[in-house]
């Protein structure tokens, strides 16, 4: 058998499973308990549109059943109704005869069309990761990381493990390789069913067809259901169905073995010609007028066209099978079902998932994203372009404000030091945060709608994780520019660069409160470039001709509290300055006295700036906390609504 990519070899053997209970054995082939699956009457619509409409679906052990039907036919709504990604307007999910819940949903892998992982880490910091916060704590590490190597091993990843995941600007994983750790992320949990939606969509033919004989193998040999969606499968790969479920416009136009869709389509009046795939033939059919496909799903709907086992044993004259069946599949294997459903009623409650909510604790979780949170954003955030960009400013600021010294002028000067500062760290924070959230939220959905972990342990562990990273370019910055500026006095450069690491940790909460809310790039700066430019404007540094009655909303800007703060910080011990350095139009009590010595009191009443510095730290701690919970309930309203 060839190898799924290029770069990696290929093992026929598993010598590692996780059994019903959880635990693990290593050299023991152990099969998935004996389980039904059944989607009944399943109806959704969706703005008014009908997607599925009385959709129906049954599936058993060791069954490779596949969902075929043209681009719009609801294959992807029906596997995320069946994942309970999805709630339908009518019509259940059960397993072995019991509603689906949170802990039966457990023994279900879904592997989504599109992968998504994070691109600078490895293969094996992604298993890794999974594996230690999808399966049981009662598993020792050693036998999780055997279970990563074996998988690995069986789907021909084994050499790629320490090789980067990469993306579309980054050279790392194939297409084909990156599919098969999608599916070994699935298959660390060892899941009953596993759930595939276009598995082969984007691979080449043959790494297509190595794939499909993979899930074959898993299908006989670990006693799985495996149900997934395929658009156009090889005339191989449709030999390998074990029952096949034709989807048009929403409705089922035939579901029952693989064997018994040729002769029921001819039948129906089409005969499949000589040589032809089934599969394209089949597709062919999918695609025809509204009439053909009204007559082919009011034909399943209502079980007409019964065919007996005597009115059809074909002997290949249609080019394609030989097949002897009865349409009425579902019916007849719907009663089948329920028999053996009876029969599994007395099995050990255990095989139906009655286990804790979260397959680890809190603290492991939050332990886990704190150790990829800080591997994915330190890349990110302490990038070489950002290095190189924070010391090319400093240096600008500095030389332009070079050793500034103590006169009128400088006041002014001084202020707009401390105004782009604090400026150019908020728009850099706020929309490193967004981006960062916007790359995620492929990732994130995709662990989050798997129960992988608790949305409360990933917002902490990114949030604290990241604390010490989204402050180390400004503090350097500052570091730089405050005594190149000559803004002497090393209490105040504390003071001030405590103030300036509180505003760029509070523009950071905004980016999470905006980038958990919508995760849209675009909209999420347009969003946040609007609020933090209202917020500017506000602040009285740009204008401080606000109305009297308006006045008031400068405390509502977070830009205004560390703007003060500092201004207070490095002005209030100013060297006292004649009037004779002045200018009138800033200082009038100057018209009347040139002798009047300006103290950095005047200096802060001239700019609005009348509170005690406790009252703009206070402010400034406000914001930090009020962002930063906006945005965790923003994220929790987000993946409570996607459901």
């Amino acid at each position: 058998m060839q190898p799924l990519g290029s770069s990696c070899t290929f093992s026929t053997e598993m010598n590692f499973v996780l059994n019903g209970h959880g635990t693990a054995t290593r050299g023991t082939t152990i099969l998935s308990p004996q389980l039904v699956l059944e989607g009944e009457n399943i109806t959704m619509v969706v703005n008014g549109v009908s997607i599925l409409n009385d959709v129906s679906i049954l599936a058993k052990n060791g069954e490779l059943v596949t969902i075929m039907g043209s681009s719009g036919s609801g294959k992807t709504t029906l596997l995320d109704t069946i994942a309970g990604r999805r709630r339908p307007q009518s019509g259940f999910v059960k397993l072995n005869g019991k509603l689906m819940d949170r802990k039966l949903r457990r023994k279900l892998g879904f592997v989504l069309q599109d992968d998504s992982f994070f691109s600078d880490l490895t293969l094996w910091e992604t298993l890794y990761f999974t594996s230690m916060v999808r399966l049981s704590e009662s598993i020792p590490k050693a036998e999780k990381l055997r279970h990563i190597e074996d998988l690995a091993e069986i789907l021909g990843v084994k050499k790629c493990l320490n090789t980067r995941i990469g993306d579309m600007f980054s050279p790392g994983l194939s297409g084909g390789e990156k599919k098969r750790a999608s599916i070994i992320c699935e298959l660390l949990t060892d899941p009953d069913i596993l759930l595939l939606d276009e598995p082969t969509s984007g691979l080449d033919s043959s790494t297509a067809l190595t794939l499909m004989q993979q899930l074959r193998k898993l299908a006989d040999e670990k006693n799985k259901i495996i149900i997934f969606s395929i658009h156009q499968p090889s005339s191989q790969m449709y030999h390998m169905f074990d029952k096949l479920l034709l989807l048009a416009q929403g409705k089922v136009a035939f579901f029952g073995d693989r064997s018994d869709a040729l002769p029921y389509l001819e039948h129906m009046g089409f005969k499949c010609e000589i040589q032809y795939n089934p599969a394209d033939f089949i597709m062919g059919i999918l695609k025809s007028d509204d009439s053909t496909i009204k007559r082919l799903t009011d034909a399943a709907s209502n079980r007409r066209g019964a065919i007996s086992m005597n009115d059809f044993a074909l002997n290949d004259k249609s080019g394609c099978f030989t097949v002897s069946v009865t349409n009425d599949a579902l019916v007849m294997e719907k009663r089948d079902y329920e028999v053996q459903t009876s029969k599994l009623d007395s099995l050990d409650q255990n095989i139906l998932g009655e286990t804790e909510k979260w397959p680890t604790s809190f603290s492991t979780q939050f332990r886990m994203l704190s150790w990829r949170t800080f591997k994915v954003s330190r890349g990110r955030i302490l990038h070489v372009y950002e290095l190189l960009q924070s010391v090319i400013l400093a240096v600008i600021l500095g030389l332009v404000f070079f050793q500034i010294p103590q006169t009128m002028g400088s006041i002014r000067d001084r202020m707009g030091l401390l105004f782009i500062t604090v400026t150019h760290w908020t728009f850099a924070a706020a929309f490193d945060a967004i981006a960062a959230f916007s790359s995620e939220r492929g990732v994130i959905t995709k662990e989050i709608k798997a129960k992988a972990y608790r949305v409360s342990a990933y917002y902490l562990a990114r949030t604290l994780t990241e604390l010490p990273l989204v402050l180390t370019l400004p503090v350097f910055f500052y570091i730089l520019a405050y005594w190149m500026a000559g803004l002497h006095g090393v209490p105040q450069f504390f003071t001030s660069l405590l103030v300036l690491m509180l505003s760029t940790l509070s523009a950071q909460g905004l980016g999470y409160m905006v980038g958990a809310a919508f995760m849209d790039l675009k909209f999420g700066i347009f969003l946040a470039n609007t609020v933090i430019l209202f917020a500017l404007i506000l602040s009285g540094f740009i204008t401080q001709t606000l109305p009297a009655w308006f006045s008031w909303a400068k405390y509502l800007s977070f830009i205004f509290h560390p703007l003060s703060a500092m201004s207070v910080i490095l002005f209030q011990d100013m060297q006292p300055l004649p009037c004779s350095t002045m200018s009138t139009d800033t200082f009038p009590q100057c018209l009347t006295n040139a002798t009047v010595m300006i103290t950095g009191k005047d200096v802060l009443l001239n700019a609005g700036i009348t509170l005690p510095i406790s009252c703009y730290f206070t402010g400034l701690a406000v914001f930090f906390l009020l962002f930063r919970i906006l945005g965790f309930v923003a994220l929790r309203i987000r993946f409570r609504g996607r459901k």
